[in-house]
């Protein structure tokens, strides 16, 4: 072999055991040593584990706002709950989302991600917590009457649960009327109309009112009628436990609970609930300082 192939095949060699990192014995191994070499190197470049990969910047336009949107209403949610603590002391008002989110250690301009003004937003979110309150209460209630009495008491489960709904404003009674001309406001009025009718669905649901006649309709009307009356006797009562409220509360009950009767009889009831609903709004207006409008 000439010299210029010798010194080629050494240079070759050396080439060769610089990249598979130990001596060669023989073209064929060094050749197998490469090639697994570049296949170790190929995968080793080219292999994708999506674990490991930041999710957050492939998500969509619209995952990410529904991610924030629910943040947002994580800490909504949050900061009504600390305002509501505050109610006693300072009302319905910006004052109370102000202690809250001090107490927090937020900033208070979150009061401005609301899609109500902040004192709707507060007496709203109330009224929502206390009908999850007033669901389960409805459901241990039920369970009691079938465990003592072997069926649903109608009247009294009723007259129970009106009252354990109207129990649930007491903590917050000084500031109530207010609470009452928010709700009254043409901006809140779906809203509270809402309200009525899931409560009133609620108690004679589990109540196991089963009609599909005009007493249905009748049952919710004069029930949602009766605590509303109730509810502004409860605000001027200064009785011991409020038993005059819950004497009212018991008496009105009577005009409603035994709707088997006939549509003349309904109307009397709807007549003597009228009369007394309208009695308890001009009380309400009276408290909330709006003129008598039967003057």
């Amino acid at each position: 072999m000439t010299s210029w192939k010798i010194l080629h095949r050494n240079c070759c060699l050396r080439f060769v055991h610089s990249c598979v990192g130990r001596p060669a014995g023989s073209l064929s191994v060094r050749k197998d040593k490469f090639s697994t070499l570049a296949t170790d190197v190929k995968e080793e470049e080219y292999d994708w584990d999506p674990k490991s990969q930041d999710v957050s910047k492939q998500e969509s336009p619209d995952a990410r706002n529904e991610h924030k949107a629910s943040h947002l209403e994580a800490i909504q949610h949050q900061l009504l709950s600390e305002a509501l603590k505050f109610v006693p002391n300072y009302g319905w008002s910006a004052r109370s989302f102000t202690e809250a989110a001090r107490s927090l250690s937020v900033s208070p301009s979150l009061m401005s991600s609301f899609s109500k003004s902040e004192d709707a937003a507060l007496v709203l979110f109330f009224l929502k917590l206390r009908m999850v309150d007033l669901e389960n209460f409805l459901i241990g209630l039920r369970s009691k009457h079938m465990s003592e009495f072997g069926r649903i008491k109608i009247n009294l489960f009723v007259f129970e649960a009106c009252k354990e709904m109207l129990s649930y404003v007491i903590p917050y009674l000084e500031h109530w009327p207010d609470a009452l001309s928010i709700l009254a406001e043409l901006s809140n009025a779906l809203d509270t109309f809402e309200h009525h009718k899931e409560m009133v669905d609620l108690i004679w649901h589990y109540a196991g009112d089963k009609s599909l006649d005009y007493n249905w309709y009748s049952k919710r009307i004069l029930l949602s009628a009766v605590i509303n009356s109730s509810q502004l006797h409860l605000i001027q009562d200064k009785s011991d436990n409020f038993e005059d409220t819950w004497r009212f509360l018991e008496e009105r009950l009577k005009d409603v609970a035994s709707i088997g009767m006939g549509i003349g009889q309904l109307r009397n009831a709807v007549s003597t609930l009228g009369d007394v609903a309208e009695a308890a709004v001009e009380t309400g207006r009276n408290l909330i300082g709006l003129p008598n409008t039967s003057r």
